[in-house]
C-alpha cells in the first residue's frame, strides 16, 4: 500500500471518527497553545530580568561613590571634637579632613581598572528655592552639588548633559523634601529650656513642655509624578527677614514674635544699608532657570541634589555677575565680613561664611534675627546681611584677612574644587573587588556593600523554571501521544484485522498508525500555535503589570536607576524555543507512536476479528 493511500485512509478516519481523533488532538492543541504562551513569557521575563536587574547591577557596579564622612570618619571626628578616646590629645580638627581634593583624584586614577574619578563639588549658593515643584509649597534646596554625566549614571538613565535653551536636568534628593513653618499656638512668646547634665556632655531639650515654634514636616510626593516634571528654581535673592527674635537667660531660649512695625523696621534698615553700595532691586532679585527632574534619590548621608558640572559653572558665573553688576560704588574693606557677608576666596578655594547657617536657622538665627541677653537689655550682636553673589577676597596666608572684593565673573570655574563625595568609574564589574581592595590599601577605608547573591538566586530561579518547563513539556507530550495511540490501537483491533485480512503487511500497519499520530498532532499543532499567539497577546498586559510591580517592590528599593521596560517587551515570541519544542513534539510523536503501532502490527487478523465480536 502506498503512502498516499495510507494518508487518505487516515484523513477519512479523522472525518468519520472525530471523537477518537479529539482524544489526541485536544491535549496536543492545548499543550502547544500553552507552550507558545509559557515559552514566550518565560523568555520575556528573562529578558526583562536581564535588562532591569542584571544590566542595572552591571552598570551600577562600575560606579563607586565614596563618602568622606562615612561612619568611621564620623567616629574619628567625634574624637577630634573631644567626645571620644582622642579627646584632648588628638590632632586639631581641619575642614580638609572632611573633603576630597584633586590630590585624591590623582591618587585613585593610578589604580589599575579605574577609568575616571570626579568630585561632587558643592555649589556655594545658599538661597535656592522653587514655588512650582510642589503645589502650594515653597521648596528650599539647601544643598546642590555638581555631577558629571558619567557619575550621573548612578542615579539616572536619562541624558544629564546641559544644553543651552533646554530645561536643565536635575537629580533631586528626597531627603531635602522638607517644609519649614512656624507654629506659635496663638502665643507671642515661647521658651525652650535646656538642662545640662554635668559630666555627660549631653543636653536635653524638654520640647514636650516648651516646644519651639520653628517646625518642619516632610513634603509628600509621588516619584512617578516628579520624574520628567519641569519646574523653576530661583538662585539668590535676599534672605527672608525673620519675624521673631531670640533671647537667652540661664539656659532658657525665648522666642519672641515681632510686631508688624518691628518687621518693617528690619526691612527698611536692611534696604538702607544695602542701598549704600548696590542697586537694591538688582542685587535682591534672584536668577531663575527651568529644570527637568531626571532622577529622584534618597541618600541617608546627604540631602544634596545634583546638576550638571557645566551648568554649575554657568549658574555661578551668572550669580557672581549679578552682584558685581549691581554695585554702584566701591565697598570699604571695614564693612566686609562685618556688615556684609557672602563667600570668601583665598586665591585658591571658595568658602561659605554661613557654614553653620542651617544650625542658626533651626534655633532661630540667620539674617536679621536679634539675639539678646537676659532681661532683654537690648545688647544685640551686630546685624549682618548676606549679599547673594558677593565674594570677599581674603589673604593667601590662611589668616583670613579681608583684602577686598571679587570682580571676576569666572572665578568659580578656576577655583580649587573640593567635596565630601568622590565618584569613581571602573572599567568592569569583574575588577570591582580588586579595585575596592586597592582603595582600602590606599587608605580610603571603603566598605563595599553590594551583594550579588540575590541576583544570582533570581537568575538561577528563572533558569530552573525554564528547564522545568522543558522537562515537563517532554513528559506530558510523551504521555499524551502514548495514551492516545494505545487507545487508538485498542479501539481499532477489528479494523486492523480487516486490513491484515486483505493483505496489509505489518510494516504498512505500523506506517498507518504512525502517520495517523503525526497527522493528528500536526492538525492540533497548527490550531495550538494560533491559539498560543492570540493568548500571548491577551496575557502580556497582566505579565507586564506583575513584572513592573515585582521590580518596583524589589530592585527599585535598592537602586536609583532601573531601566523601564515597555509593554511591547512582553508581546514578543520566543520562536527559537517554539521551533525546538515543535521538533521535539514531532520526534516524540514518531518515537512514542511506534510502540503501539508495532503492537498493532502483531495482532492476528483472526484474533482481531473474533475479539471484536
Amino acid at each position: 500500500m502506498k503512502i498516499s493511500e495510507i494518508i487518505i485512509i487516515n484523513l477519512k478516519k479523522l472525518k468519520e471518527q472525530r471523537s477518537k481523533a479529539l482524544f489526541l488532538i485536544v491535549p496536543v492543541f492545548i499543550l502547544m497553545a500553552l507552550t507558545v504562551i509559557f515559552a514566550s513569557q518565560i523568555k520575556n521575563i528573562q529578558n526583562g530580568i536581564d535588562t532591569s536587574i542584571f544590566q542595572t547591577l552591571k552598570d551600577q557596579a562600575t560606579l563607586i561613590q565614596i563618602n568622606k564622612l562615612s561612619q568611621n570618619s564620623q567616629q574619628d571626628l567625634r574624637g577630634r571634637f573631644g567626645g571620644g578616646a582622642n579627646a584632648g590629645g588628638g590632632p586639631s580638627f581641619s575642614l580638609q579632613d572632611t573633603e576630597f581634593t584633586q590630590t585624591d583624584i590623582a591618587t585613585i586614577n593610578k589604580i589599575p581598572g579605574v577609568v575616571s574619578t570626579s568630585l561632587n563639588n558643592n555649589v556655594p549658593i545658599l538661597n535656592i528655592y522653587s514655588t512650582d515643584l510642589f503645589s502650594g509649597t515653597k521648596y528650599t534646596l539647601n544643598s546642590l552639588s555638581e555631577l558629571d554625566s558619567t557619575s550621573a549614571g548612578l542615579f539616572t538613565t536619562e541624558n544629564f548633559a546641559y544644553k543651552e535653551g533646554e530645561p536643565i536636568p536635575i537629580i533631586l534628593n528626597s531627603n531635602s523634601f522638607i517644609q519649614r513653618y512656624e507654629d506659635w499656638g496663638g502665643k507671642t512668646e515661647i521658651s525652650l529650656d535646656f538642662q545640662n547634665f554635668r559630666g555627660t556632655g549631653k543636653t536635653n531639650i524638654t520640647s514636650e513642655n516648651n516646644p519651639t515654634p520653628i517646625k518642619a514636616k516632610a513634603i509628600e510626593y509621588n516619584k512617578d509624578d516628579l520624574i520628567g516634571k519641569t519646574f523653576t528654581l530661583n538662585f539668590g535673592g535676599l534672605d527672608e527677614i525673620q519675624d521673631y527674635s531670640i533671647q537667652f537667660d540661664n539656659g532658657t531660649q525665648k522666642f519672641v514674635k515681632l510686631t508688624k512695625s518691628e518687621i518693617n523696621t528690619k526691612v527698611n534698615d536692611r534696604k538702607t544699608a544695602i542701598s549704600k553700595y548696590w542697586d537694591y532691586n538688582k542685587v535682591s532679585k534672584p536668577i531663575t532657570y527651568t529644570f527637568k527632574v531626571v532622577g529622584i534619590i534618597s541618600d541617608s548621608t546627604s540631602n544634596s541634589s545634583y546638576i550638571p558640572t557645566s551648568f554649575a559653572n554657568k549658574v555661578m558665573h551668572d550669580y557672581l555677575a549679578n552682584e558685581i553688576k549691581a554695585r554702584t560704588t566701591s565697598i570699604p574693606v571695614s564693612v566686609l565680613n562685618s556688615t556684609f557677608t557672602g563667600l570668601t576666596y583665598d586665591g585658591t578655594k571658595f568658602q561659605n561664611n554661613n557654614n553653620f547657617r542651617g544650625v542658626k536657622m533651626f534655633f532661630g538665627g540667620g539674617q536679621g534675627a536679634r539675639f539678646e541677653t537676659a532681661g532683654g537689655s537690648g545688647n544685640s550682636q551686630p546685624v549682618t546681611y548676606n549679599i547673594p553673589g558677593l565674594v570677599i577676597n581674603t589673604s593667601t596666608d590662611g589668616a583670613g584677612t579681608v583684602t577686598g572684593v571679587n570682580t571676576d565673573y569666572n572665578i568659580y570655574a578656576n577655583a580649587l574644587k573640593t567635596s565630601q563625595y568622590l565618584t569613581i568609574k571602573i572599567d568592569s564589574v569583574f575588577n570591582r573587588t580588586s579595585i575596592v581592595k586597592a582603595l582600602n590599601d590606599a587608605g580610603y577605608a571603603y566598605q563595599d556593600g553590594n551583594s550579588f547573591d540575590v541576583f544570582n538566586k533570581i537568575q538561577s530561579t528563572v533558569q530552573s523554571l525554564s528547564l522545568g518547563f522543558s522537562i515537563g513539556f517532554i513528559i506530558i507530550s510523551s504521555l499524551v501521544v502514548l495514551f492516545a495511540m494505545a487507545k487508538f490501537v485498542s479501539d481499532s483491533r477489528k479494523e486492523i484485522g480487516i486490513f491484515r485480512a486483505i493483505g496489509m503487511k505489518k510494516g504498512e500497519v505500523v506506517s498507518m498508525f504512525t502517520s495517523q499520530s503525526i497527522l493528528y498532532v500536526l492538525f492540533a499543532y497548527v490550531l495550538g500555535i494560533g491559539l498560543g499567539i492570540a493568548g500571548n497577546y491577551l496575557f502580556s498586559p497582566f505579565i507586564y503589570s506583575w513584572f513592573n510591580n515585582f521590580i518596583s517592590n524589589t530592585i527599585k528599593q535598592s537602586f536609583n536607576v532601573v531601566p523601564v521596560l515597555s509593554m511591547s517587551s512582553f508581546n514578543s515570541f520566543d520562536w527559537s524555543s517554539i521551533l525546538i519544542y515543535s521538533a521535539v513534539l514531532i520526534i516524540i510523536t514518531i518515537i512514542v507512536s511506534l510502540v503501539p503501532a508495532y503492537k498493532a502490527s502483531q495482532i492476528s487478523p483472526v484474533e482481531a476479528i473474533k475479539g471484536e465480536n
